[in-house]
């Protein structure tokens, strides 16, 4: 048996809603898939508008941004709290990335010069409308204006 099965494998699907540039909003599904490794990385797969895109990353998050920079460049935006700005997988301990918790399918909501609790979890795939949806350009460069806020 090759690695650790701490975790059970999956094959989930989440309905999405997708920004189109003309201000439509289309539904799509992302399909989440791992083998149950803890060492593997995992696939999120977007069904949408007979199109599929796929993204191969170890956390949620990172496949996720995966899928945004393919999205991008056509203007489309995924209506997903993983999509919005002031949202990072991290974790909370040491306020770094940890490859082990790939089937964790929440993320933070950061506040600036504020370490996260857990009361600021929310499913990435999910959507919160009072969060502002960013490019992931934009969320990078609010990721490390948190993090120098921190010291």
């Amino acid at each position: 048996m090759r690695g650790n099965r701490s975790r059970n494998a999956m094959d989930n699907r989440f309905p999405v809603e997708m920004l189109l540039p003309d201000g439509n909003v289309i539904e799509g599904i992302i399909r989440l898939s791992c083998t149950g490794y803890n060492h593997d990385p995992l696939m999120l797969e977007l069904k949408f508008m007979h199109r599929s895109l796929d993204a191969v990353a170890y956390t949620v998050f990172d496949a996720l941004k995966l899928l945004r920079l393919q999205l991008e460049p056509e203007g489309i935006m995924l209506l997903c709290n993983g999509a919005c700005e002031n949202v990072a997988y991290i974790v909370y301990e040491t306020i770094s990335r940890l490859p082990e918790a790939i089937d964790d399918l929440y993320a933070y909501v950061l506040q600036m010069g504020e370490r996260p609790k857990m009361t600021h979890q929310k499913n990435m795939l999910e959507y919160d409308p009072a969060l502002r949806l960013a490019t992931v350009q934009e969320q990078e460069a609010f990721y490390q204006k948190w993090l120098e806020s921190l010291e």
